[in-house]
């Protein structure tokens, strides 16, 4: 009976993963989602500016564990950098909770999808391999609209560009349409994180202190690339350029 659930779920899986994959090509808006779920095919992420340092502003998820995460969440702040082979992009996430987190994953683009295979913890030196597919939607010139589905959970992350991220009214004005995307996407919405618009002036600081040994992070993500995926061409070695 055991083998007969397992099978059961691998093909729910395989099935939840087929239907993400889907989302990642050029999709009609629902009818009740007034655009808000008009997708930015992949193919067309290097014309949009996508790449730079963003700040959370809002973000729900339907995993009890990340509700509880979010709402334990003060700030966040995300780095994103095209790599040199033009289809890799590395996402850096910088949070401030109870733990002052650093996570990094690379998200490889092809022309109809965004992947993501792993996600390092530079807190906990662990490497999780992982299996998601992120979605961005259209949105304003200093908005980012991420979904983000993968064996960690679901969720609907929305950041400002970071210098653009302190208006609270601007910010206030927007929370309806990210609980309705929220609601087209399935997602509940009750217990959002929600950005202050102050909180976040640790940023710079922040920052500052991750990069006092970049090249040991970057070796320790190389090696947790050769361990997980055995891919280590995807992340350039820096000793090399140093």
């Amino acid at each position: 009976m055991s083998r007969v659930r397992t099978v059961k779920r691998a093909a729910l899986l395989l099935l939840l993963l087929a239907a993400v994959a889907a989302l990642g090509s050029e999709a009609a808006p629902g009818p009740d989602c007034d655009g808000l779920n008009k997708t930015l095919p992949a193919a067309r992420l290097h014309d949009v500016s996508i790449l730079g340092d963003w700040v959370l502003v809002w973000s729900v998820s339907d995993e009890p564990g990340s509700v509880e995460l979010l709402t334990n969440l003060t700030s966040s702040h995300v780095e994103l950098r095209l790599l040199e082979d033009n289809h890799t992009v590395s996402y850096t996430e910088r949070n401030l909770d109870r733990s002052c987190n650093r996570y990094y994953n690379n998200m490889t683009m092809s022309p109809d999808s965004v992947q993501v295979g792993f996600i390092y913890s530079y807190f906990s030196s662990n490497c999780y391999h992982v299996l998601a597919d992120v979605v961005f939607f259209e949105s304003c010139p200093d908005c980012l609209h991420m979904d983000y589905r993968g064996s960690v959970g679901h969720y609907l992350v929305i950041y400002r560009r970071e210098g653009r991220h302190r208006d609270v009214e601007q910010l206030q004005a927007s929370h309806n349409d990210h609980g309705k995307l929220a609601t087209c996407l399935g997602l509940p919405h009750h217990t959002p994180f929600v950005y202050d618009g102050a909180a976040g002036q640790f940023l710079n600081k922040f920052i500052l202190s991750a990069l006092v040994a970049p090249l040991e992070m970057t070796l320790s993500a190389q090696i947790c690339l050769q361990h997980v995926i055995g891919r280590s061409e995807i992340l350039p070695s820096q000793s090399e350029s140093s």
